[in-house]
């Protein structure tokens, strides 16, 4: 086999497609059936001139090409990515390369290799290297997105130590609204804190702008349906929170604006939005513990001063006021009404109020009136003429035949033992009650009561 031969039998069957171009006018001079095959044209399509490589291959990728033959002195071959159309309309990327060689003319022998498949690997790992570094950003998008919600999380415990502290409702909301809407608390943009009141939705306290302060329970106010428990507001629109204080009771309402640049994150996510309605509600819930916490200490502070049944103060209050007398060097008086036990029926509470109104009737508006025991009214005043307030309303019990008594004590010095001041005073008024003598007995802080002439004998029975 001759040297042409050779060659020829390796250029007809090398499965790489390869072609011989003359480079002036880019017109195929022969190709090789691996070239037929792999553009779907034929011999004959390239011999009579109705395909060239100009007509088949990408314009910009020719260019490119080119100039790099331009800038080659043609001892060295080229290498350079192209892509083609075929005459089905597939496009084919393949890697050329370029070689000059000397016949009768300047020819170029280009021999193509296809990297479709390799293309098609380069594009599927693109494509999973963009989406891992979209996921990669979402995540840091959303750490830095919840950052700031983190960060209230973070400052909740704070928050509730501190409120707990105050010991009024008033105190409690202002001191709400503050932590709610400032750097070192919550920092949301606005909120407010309404309170039932009667019939009435009462604003309580308030950071923004709040014009309204006060809504019926029965209207269509958006507030009023929050505490009937129509309707929840959860940042749909304009970052708004409404929710209602109170375990399943009409207590009140929390209302609370996201700042500006969270209102359309959390359009845009529904996780978060639900986030903040979810920490705002144990805000809400929160602030309901700590009314009833109020109302709770409230009551204990009542019962531990009045007698329930009647509504009156007891000794233990009497006691305070007698103490508050001695530190500021004030002389009182004291008068114990003995009177039949009232059975705590449902007449009881009016022969009692009967009785309260025939002592206040008689004494000064100073006095304060309180139960001693089931058998005794107490009656503690400042003024001087509390022996004659004492005397008429002894005369108008005689008048009405009331099987009371009543007897009276004064006391004029020191304060010495205030865990001793009860029993001791009620010793010096008995005393006088006892020795039934129309005198009266000054305690002087001691366990003993002293005798004293009153101007005005008082007649005890």
């Amino acid at each position: 086999m001759t040297h042409d031969c050779l060659w020829l039998s390796i250029f007809l069957k090398n499965p790489e497609p390869i072609c011989v171009v003359e480079p002036s006018h880019w017109k195929i001079v022969t190709a090789n059936p691996s070239f037929e095959t792999w553009t779907g044209y034929a011999e004959s399509d390239f011999l009579e001139n109705q395909v060239q490589l100009s007509n088949i291959c990408y314009k910009k990728d020719l260019k490119n090409m080119m100039q790099r033959l331009q800038h080659s002195d043609g001892s060295q071959h080229l290498q350079q990515e192209l892509r083609l159309t075929t005459k089905g309309g597939a496009i084919k990327d393949a890697e050329v390369t370029l070689q000059f060689f000397q016949r009768e003319q300047l020819l170029l022998l280009m021999s193509f290799h296809d990297i479709g498949v390799y293309k098609e690997i380069e594009h599927d790992l693109r494509e999973k290297i963009a989406l891992h570094q979209q996921k990669r950003l979402a995540n840091v998008q959303n750490i830095f997105t919840h950052q700031e919600f983190f960060e209230r999380l973070r400052r909740m415990p704070a928050f509730c130590r501190e409120l707990v502290q105050y010991k009024t409702l008033s105190e409690i909301s202002a001191k709400a609204v503050e932590w709610l809407c400032s750097d070192y608390g919550l920092y949301y943009a606005a909120a407010a804190i309404f309170w039932v009141q009667d019939d009435y939705l009462e604003l309580a306290a308030s950071q923004g702008n709040f014009p309204l302060h006060r809504f019926h329970l029965k209207k269509q106010h958006k507030l009023a349906q929050i505490i009937r428990g129509e309707k929840k507001i959860i940042g749909e629109s304009g970052g708004e929170y409404g929710l209602n204080i109170g375990f399943g009771a009409q207590q009140g309402v929390l209302q609370v604006f996201l700042r500006e640049m969270e209102i359309a994150l959390v359009k845009d996510d529904a996780l978060l939005r639900q986030a903040h309605a979810d920490l705002l509600s144990n805000v809400a819930q929160y602030l309901s513990f700590l009314r009833a916490q109020v109302e709770l200490h409230s009551k204990i502070a009542y019962y531990e001063t009045h007698e329930s049944w009647y509504n009156l103060y007891n000794h233990v209050f009497l006691q305070q006021k007698m103490v508050e007398y001695l530190k500021a060097n004030q002389s009182f008086s004291i008068f114990i009404l003995s009177y039949d036990s009232f059975y705590q029926d449902s007449s009881a509470q009016q022969r009692m109020q009967n009785l309260v109104d025939m002592v206040k009737n008689c004494f000064s508006k100073d006095a304060i009136l309180g139960i001693g025991s089931p058998h005794e009214l107490l009656v503690l005043s400042t003024d001087y003429q509390a022996m004659v307030s004492a005397q008429v309303l002894q005369d108008q019990l005689s008048d009405k035949k009331l099987n009371t008594g009543i007897s009276g004590g004064i006391a004029y010095c020191d304060f010495k033992e205030p865990e001793l001041l009860w029993y001791q005073v009620r010793t010096c008024v008995l005393k006088s009650y006892e020795e039934k003598d129309g005198q009266f007995y000054s305690w002087i802080g001691t366990a003993k009561c002293k005798k004293i002439q009153s101007r005005r004998k008082i007649q005890l029975t």
